[in-house]
């Protein structure tokens, strides 16, 4: 179990004006069925929404908080083109 920290972990993803997620739901986005990861919350504008429902737009600025082993989490990054 000591490498249990490399099979889930958090990271944390701010999305930019062009990040293709801007303006679609957590649902519209199919973030789980594509990447395999779990958003788990979200910072916009300095609240910090935890678990945001599947109806929850992403915007601009957004800070996603996102749950998965690297792989997973490495599949959002790219979903939401995270330079």
């Amino acid at each position: 179990m000591k490498d249990a920290k490399n099979v889930l972990e958090i990271s944390w993803f701010t999305l930019s004006s062009v990040s293709p997620l801007v303006n679609k739901s957590i649902k519209d986005a199919a973030v789980r069925t594509v990447t395999g990861a779990s958003i788990v919350g979200i910072i916009h504008e300095k609240q910090f929404k935890s678990n945001p429902k599947a109806d929850y737009l992403f915007k601009e600025g957004d800070m996603v908080a996102v749950v998965g082993n690297q792989q997973e989490r490495n599949n959002f990054k790219k979903l939401a083109s995270v330079i």
